[in-house]
């Protein structure tokens, strides 16, 4: 025990920054999948932006803390 009292997230407080094609909630944890050709790259060596990646945006309080962890194919040559 990590005398962290643990409480179930509530996802609806959030609100989506461009919204994935599938968020589904499980507990503490949130399985997004992301749409095809969304991107978060901000001032690439090329010169441009984008911005369409998803985001669930909330107040975390100071005792907060989070962990993400992802699954990936990286198939392609700028898949990060």
């Amino acid at each position: 025990m990590t005398g962290i009292e643990e409480s179930l997230i509530d996802w609806d407080r959030g609100t989506w920054r461009n919204p994935p094609v599938r968020a589904v909630a499980d507990g503490n944890c949130l399985q997004v999948t992301a749409a095809g050709q969304s991107d978060a790259w901000r001032h690439t060596s090329y010169g441009f932006v984008h911005d369409s990646a998803h985001a669930l945006l909330a107040p975390l309080g100071a005792e907060g803390a989070m962990e993400v962890s992802f699954l990936l194919d990286y198939s392609e040559q700028f898949d990060q």
